[in-house]
C-alpha cells in the first residue's frame, strides 16, 4: 500500500509543478489547454497527507517497543521524515492560500510564484531520501535535481498529452518544450546517475537484492522513454510542419504511460533497503526472488558478481536493439500506442534478460 502511495505523490509533484508551469506560460506559447484551479488546489492538499502515510509507517514500526505517542513527538521532531512533513505543512499552507486567492491564467506572475513554492515543497521531500540520509548535502542535491527534473519535464507533458486539443498551435509550444525537456533529461541523467553513485555503488553486485533489480529495471525502462523525448525533440516539430496535427497527442500519450511504468518502479525502489554495502545488506534481508529465479548459484555476504559478455548476452542485447528500433519507427510513424508502448516494454524486458544472463 505505501508503494502505491508512493506511486502517487510523484504523480501528484508532477501535475502540481507542471500545472503551475504551464499557467506560468503565455496563452500564446501553449497548446489549447486548462489547468484547473480546484485540481491544483486538491493537489496541494494531498502532498502532506500522502507523505504523512509514510510517516505513520515508520511510526508504527517504531512504536511497537517505545510507545506510540513517545515514538510520533521522536519521528516528528528528530528524524528528517518528520522535519520534512512539517515543512510540507507550512509550504502547502502558503501555496493553498497563493493557488486559491489569485487568478493564476490572467496573472502569471503568481503562477511562477507558485511554481517556486512548489520547488520548495519538493526540496522538503528530497531531504527525507535514502541518499540524503546517507550524505546529507550531496545527497540531498542529487536527489532535489532528480525530483526536479523529472516532475518539471514529466508534469508539462501529462496535461498537453491528456488534456489539449489535437488543432492546438504546437510550434510555439515545441520552441520552448523542446529545449527544456532535453535540460530535463541531461539534469535527471545527472541526478540519477549521482543518487545510484550514492546508494548503491556496487551496481552490479546491488541486483541480488530487491532494490538493485528495480534500480536496473527502472535505469532499462528509461532506454524507450528517453527514445521517446528524442524523438519528439528531433522529429515531432518537422513532422507538424510537413504533416500536420495529426496523432500528436497519440504519439505524446505513448511517452506518458512509459512514466507511468517508471513511477510505479520508483515507488518500489523507495521502499527497499538501499544497498550502500551489498555484503551488509545481504545480512539484513534475503536476496530478490527475481534474481535467484534465474541466478544458477548461492548469494550470502561473501559472494561477488561479475558481468561477463557472452554469446548469450549479445543475442539478447541484439533482440533488444532490434525491437528498440521498431519502437522507434512507431513513434517516427506515429502509430497506435497500442503498439508501440508494447514493444518499448518488450525491448527493456529484452535488454533485461541479456544482463541477467551475463551476471556469474
Amino acid at each position: 500500500m505505501i508503494i502505491f502511495f508512493k506511486g502517487v505523490l510523484y504523480l501528484v509533484f508532477s501535475l502540481l509543478f507542471g500545472g503551475l508551469l504551464l499557467a506560468s506560460v503565455p496563452e500564446n506559447k501553449k497548446p489549447k489547454v486548462k489547468v484547473p484551479k480546484e485540481l491544483l488546489l486538491w493537489l496541494i492538499v494531498l502532498v502532506p497527507i500522502i507523505m504523512f502515510i509514510s510517516l505513520l509507517q515508520i511510526i508504527g514500526f517504531l512504536s511497537e517497543s517505545v510507545g506510540y505517542w513517545d515514538t510520533f513527538t521522536a519521528v516528528l521532531f528528530e528524524f528528517n521524515i518528520g522535519k520534512a512533513w512539517l515543512a510540507s505543512i507550512m509550504i502547502s499552507v502558503v501555496l493553498l492560500l497563493l493557488v486559491y486567492k489569485n487568478d493564476l491564467q490572467s496573472t502569471t506572475f503568481y503562477a511562477r510564484l507558485g511554481a517556486f513554492l512548489t520547488v520548495i515543497l519538493m526540496s522538503s521531500y528530497s531531504f527525507a531520501s535514502h541518499s540524503a540520509s546517507l550524505y546529507p548535502v550531496i545527497g540531498f542535491i542529487a536527489h532535489f535535481i532528480h525530483v526536479l527534473a523529472v516532475t518539471g519535464w514529466v508534469g508539462v507533458l501529462l496535461y498537453v498529452a491528456w488534456s489539449s486539443k489535437e488543432d492546438s498551435n504546437w510550434i510555439p509550444f515545441l520552441n520552448w518544450y523542446t529545449p527544456f525537456s532535453i535540460g530535463a533529461v541531461l539534469l535527471l541523467t545527472g541526478g540519477g546517475l549521482l543518487i545510484n553513485e550514492i546508494v548503491a555503488p556496487q551496481y552490479v553486485d546491488s541486483w541480488a537484492l530487491n532494490y538493485g533489480q528495480a534500480l536496473l529495471i527502472k535505469h532499462l525502462l528509461l532506454i524507450p522513454l528517453f527514445l521517446y523525448a528524442v524523438l519528439h525533440g528531433v522529429y515531432l516539430k518537422k513532422a507538424i510542419q510537413t504533416k500536420g496535427n495529426r496523432y500528436v497527442l497519440r504519439s505524446l500519450r505513448g511517452e506518458t504511460i512509459l512514466i507511468l511504468f517508471v513511477f510505479g518502479v520508483t515507488a518500489f525502489l523507495s521502499q527497499q533497503v538501499p544497498p550502500h554495502e551489498v555484503w551488509r545488506t545481504i545480512l539484513q534481508e534475503d536476496p530478490s526472488p527475481l534474481f535467484m529465479s534465474q541466478f544458477n548459484g548461492t548469494i550470502d555476504s561473501q559472494t561477488v558478481l561479475t558481468f561477463e559478455w557472452t554469446m548469450k548476452v549479445f543475442l539478447w542485447g541484439l533482440g533488444a536493439i532490434v525491437v528498440f528500433a521498431l519502437t522507434a519507427i512507431t513513434i517516427v510513424r506515429r502509430w497506435p500506442i497500442l503498439i508501440s508502448v508494447p514493444l518499448a516494454v518488450l525491448g527493456s524486458g529484452l535488454a533485461y534478460v541479456a544482463l541477467i544472463t551475463g551476471v556469474l
